[in-house]
Parts: structure tokens; C-alpha cells; sequence
């Protein structure tokens, strides 16, 4: 049997020490003659037992157990690596003696024990019981030490990028150990204070769910998060915010014709360098003809037949 992280196992193991009291009257002739002063042999199925002649009769057999049971505890906390061992419905039990399964051992209850590498590791525990109460009973369990894992990654190209268009974020990890489950999700939810659970993780609407995601909506903050589990269950959670900055826009225009004859019609055409994303545009126009313009359409409507 094994046992991973907040667990318990229990082991039991007991014997009987069968003890009976035996009445005998000196003149019943069915009784075995004595072979030593006041004390008679005699058998009850088939197991030898001998028995002090005494002038009461019992009722009935009288049954003594001697037991003993094995319970491991990770002890509830963040270590993987310790473990608390003990011994537990112990009845007759004189001592008690563990070997770790490291090459370690350890004597009495309960009894503590760090292990300094993860794997399986089988426990035997030795109970000894009382003179007169049995043979040794010996139990067995084991346990699988994991290391938890540690979820991290780094975005590439950063997590702050400033570009006309849009970005692609590739996710590497850093997670340890290896072997570890690592599943992606990138939203626009922020994440609890940390360590984020696990189960948060599993609660996120995703819009994506790989480590790579492109990335088009300008000043608006994302999150990438990573689930690390490993084969226990045990799962750790990692989060980076990311952004999309735009650059600045960048605009010319060119006037044509710029002189001639009255009336004239001139003409505007805009030259936009795509440098950034533009949101809106204003000409003020100066002159025998004023005023602002929203657009170049209007501005080249006022640009007709000028005088």
C-alpha cells in the first residue's frame, strides 16, 4: 500500500494468548493423575495447557489480545520530506522498532523521520510484545515522497511591448521538478492574492489555452497564467501580466497645387507612416479661408474655388 500526501495508513496485526484455569477434584477418577504435587496436565484442543488445580470452577475460558497497528502521518504541512510514524491500539506491546526503508531506523512511539530524497519507501515497524504474550508482530506500509511542484515561465517578447500591430507572447517554462502536467490559460481576469489556488485556475474562461498567443487590443492588461501538477495531485499556479502599447502615430500631408490663379482648388492628401495606431485627425486651415477640420474631406471641401 501506498501513501501520498495528507494520508494515513493503518496496519494491524494481533495475536491470542488463550488462558484457562482448570478445576480438578482429587477424587474423580476421570482426572489425570497428578505427576506433581497439586498440579495436573491435561489438554483443550490439542493445545498443551497446564493448569493450577484450584477449588472454584471458572464459567468460561478468559481471552487476553496483544495488538499493534502502524499510522503515518505527513503531519499537514507544506514539508513533503517528514513524516510522523506511530504505533496505535498497542495492547501487551513491551517495544517498538521502525526501519525507514533509507537505511535509517528509529525505536519507541511515535517517532519522527525527515527523508532527504523523494521516492518509495517501505516501513517496517517491529512490535515486541510482553513475556508470555506472543511473538513479535511485524507490519508494513509504505510511502512516496514528492517534491511539490514550482510553477513559473518568462514571456517572450516581454510583458510589456510596444508595437503598431499586433504581438505573438510565447510562454517558456520554468517549472520544477520535471515531469510535471502544465496547462496554459490566458485571460483578462486578475488574479487573487498570492499563492493562487489551484482551483482559481480551473474557475478562468480562457482565451487561449496554449503558450502562445497573439495579442491585438492595444493598452489593455492580460494575464498568462500556468497550472504545474505533478503525479500526486499537488499542483502549483503561476501568473504574468502582459500588455500591448501603441506607438505613436507618425502623419504628413502633401498640398497641391500650393499657388495659382484665382479661383483655385487645392488639394489635400494625407500620408500616414503606420507607426501607430491613429484615433483621430485635425487640420487647422489658416489664410483668406480659416478654420479647424476633422477629416481631409472637409478640409479639401473648404479648399474649392478659393479666391
Amino acid at each position: 500500500m501506498k501513501i501520498s500526501r495528507r494520508s494515513t495508513l493503518r496496519f494491524l496485526g494481533f495475536s491470542l494468548v488463550l488462558l484457562v484455569a482448570l478445576a480438578v477434584v482429587a477424587n474423580i477418577a476421570a482426572a489425570t493423575a497428578p505427576t506433581q504435587a497439586g498440579r495436573v496436565e491435561s489438554s483443550v484442543n490439542s493445545v498443551p495447557v497446564v493448569a493450577e488445580a484450584t477449588e472454584e470452577m471458572p464459567d468460561r475460558p478468559q481471552f487476553t489480545q496483544t495488538s499493534c497497528a502502524m499510522a503515518i502521518d505527513d503531519l499537514g504541512d507544506n514539508n513533503p520530506f517528514t513524516y510522523q510514524f506511530s504505533a496505535v491500539n498497542a495492547n501487551n506491546i513491551a517495544s517498538y522498532s521502525w526501519d525507514f526503508g533509507d537505511t535509517n531506523t528509529g525505536t519507541g512511539t511515535p517517532v519522527s523521520h525527515t527523508y532527504t530524497s523523494t521516492g518509495t519507501f517501505t516501513i517496517t515497524l517491529t512490535c515486541t510484545p510482553l513475556p508470555g504474550f506472543g511473538s513479535d508482530i511485524v507490519l508494513t506500509g509504505q510511502v512516496s515522497v514528492s517534491q511539490p511542484p514550482s510553477a513559473g515561465f518568462f514571456l517572450s517578447p516581454g510583458q510589456a511591448v510596444t508595437s503598431s500591430g499586433p504581438v505573438t507572447f510565447t510562454a517558456t517554462s520554468t517549472s520544477t521538478p520535471a515531469g510535471l502536467t502544465e496547462s496554459w490559460c490566458v485571460s483578462t481576469t486578475p488574479p487573487p492574492p498570492a499563492p493562487v489556488p489551484a482551483s482559481f485556475f480551473d474557475s478562468l474562461s480562457c482565451l487561449g489555452t496554449s503558450n502562445s498567443y497573439t495579442l491585438s487590443t492595444f493598452a489593455t492588461t492580460h494575464y498568462y497564467y500556468l497550472k504545474a501538477q505533478n503525479t500526486a495531485g499537488q499542483a502549483s499556479v503561476a501568473v504574468l501580466s502582459f500588455i500591448l502599447n501603441a506607438t505613436a502615430p507618425s502623419m504628413s500631408f502633401t498640398l497641391n497645387p500650393q499657388t495659382g490663379p484665382a479661383p483655385l482648388t487645392a488639394t489635400v492628401t494625407e500620408i500616414d507612416y503606420a507607426t501607430g495606431p491613429v484615433t483621430s485627425i485635425s487640420y487647422t486651415l489658416t489664410g483668406p479661408v480659416s478654420g479647424t477640420y476633422p477629416d481631409v474631406a472637409s478640409l479639401n471641401a473648404a479648399l474649392v474655388g478659393l479666391a
